[in-house]
C-alpha cells in the first residue's frame, strides 16, 4: 500500500502520460491508495495535497475556494508543459475542480470522476457518521472509519469543524460554477455514484447522462468515502482501459 500521511505524493518516471488525483474538501491523498497503487509503472502519477489541507482546523478555515481553483490552474499548466497526456481522477470537490478546469481550458484527456457534488442531499446518514467520526474515532463501522483515514485535518475539539463556514461556503460556489462548465466541456469522462452516497444526490447524473461524452455508472454498496471491494474493482479497470485507450497500456 502507498501511504501518503496525508502529504502530496508522486511518482515520475519519464513518461509522456501522467494521472492526476485530486481529494475533496477535507479529504487527502491517501483515499486514493487503492487506485494508486493500481496505476501501471509506465504511466506517471501525481496525487496533490489542496492548499488549506493536511493542517489544523484552523488553518484550514482560512483557505476557500479561489485558492483550489488556483492551485489546480497552475498544477494544470505545469503537467501539460511536462506531459502529452495529462488523465484526472477527481473524488467530490475534487471533481468540481477538474470540470471547472476543464470550462478555463485545461485539456485532461480524460476524466474519471467519483462522488462528483452537483447536487448534495443531506441524509441523517451523513450526520451519523461524521459525528461518529469525530467521538468515535476508532469505530470498525466501514463507512465511518474510512471519513476517519481519509481526513486530513486536524483538530483538538471534535466541534472544531464548526469554523469551517469559509471552505464550505466556498464549496457550494464551487457546485455552481461546475454545473456551467460541466455544459461547456468536451473531454471523455467516466462519472461514478456511489449507491449509499450519504451527501452527493443521485440527481448530480442528470448533468451527464444527455452527455454523448460521459459515462455514468453507480457503484453499489458504497458511500461517499467507503467503496466495496467491488466497486473498487469496477473503478481500477475502468482507469486501466482509459490509460489502455489514451496510451495503449496493457490491461492487468
Amino acid at each position: 500500500m502507498i501511504e501518503t500521511a496525508h502529504k502530496a505524493y508522486s511518482r515520475m518516471n519519464g513518461s509522456d502520460t501522467v494521472v492526476l488525483c485530486v481529494h475533496g474538501i477535507q479529504g487527502s491523498p491517501v483515499q486514493f491508495d487503492w487506485l494508486m497503487e493500481r496505476v501501471p509503472a509506465c504511466v506517471d502519477l501525481l496525487c496533490v495535497l489542496l492548499p488549506g489541507h493536511g493542517k489544523t482546523a484552523r488553518e484550514f478555515a482560512k483557505t476557500g475556494w479561489r485558492e483550489w481553483v488556483g492551485y489546480i490552474d497552475e498544477i494544470y499548466r505545469d503537467l501539460a508543459a511536462r506531459y502529452r497526456r495529462v488523465i484526472y481522477i477527481g473524488h467530490s470537490m475534487g471533481c468540481l475542480l477538474g470540470i471547472i478546469a476543464a470550462g478555463r481550458g485545461a485539456a485532461w484527456r480524460s476524466m474519471i470522476l467519483l462522488a462528483c457534488p452537483l447536487r448534495l442531499h443531506l441524509t441523517f446518514r451523513y450526520l451519523r457518521n461524521n459525528l461518529k467520526a469525530a467521538f468515535q474515532p476508532g469505530s470498525a463501522d466501514p463507512y465511518v472509519s474510512a471519513i476517519v483515514k481519509s481526513n486530513s485535518i486536524s483538530s483538538d475539539h471534535p466541534f472544531g469543524f464548526l469554523m469551517y463556514l469559509k471552505p464550505y461556503m466556498g464549496l457550494i460556489r464551487l457546485i455552481c460554477i461546475a454545473r456551467k462548465a460541466v455544459k461547456q466541456t468536451d473531454i471523455p469522462m467516466v462519472v461514478f455514484q456511489s449507491e449509499k452516497d450519504e451527501i452527493v444526490s443521485a440527481g448530480s447524473l442528470k448533468y451527464f447522462i444527455c452527455d454523448p461524452n460521459a459515462i455514468t455508472c453507480i457503484l453499489p454498496d458504497s458511500g461517499h468515502s467507503f467503496y466495496s471491494a467491488e466497486s473498487k474493482k469496477t473503478v481500477v479497470q475502468n482507469m486501466l482501459e482509459v490509460l489502455q485507450k489514451c496510451r495503449g497500456v496493457e490491461k492487468e
